[in-house]
């Protein structure tokens, strides 16, 4: 790129040491509501003797899923 030629700055705007190293995302703050990674499920509760069906065991819904 010849410096002489005014058709090629014209082109290619030069750009800042600040606008080089930080882009308008590095300062957007991201929301982390609904990041299941970070957020802790609730417990579940309920009363068994309510239930429509038998509830099963955390072992019994294990051995189910190791058998398909």
């Amino acid at each position: 790129m010849d410096p002489s030629n005014k058709d090629n700055s014209a082109k290619v705007p030069l750009k800042t040491i600040d606008q080089l190293l930080i882009h308008n995302s590095d300062t957007a703050v991201k929301p982390i509501i609904g990041n299941k990674d970070i957020e802790k499920a609730g417990e579940l509760v309920f009363n068994a003797q309510i239930l429509p069906f038998e509830a099963w065991t955390s072992d019994q819904v294990a051995a189910k899923i190791d058998s398909t």
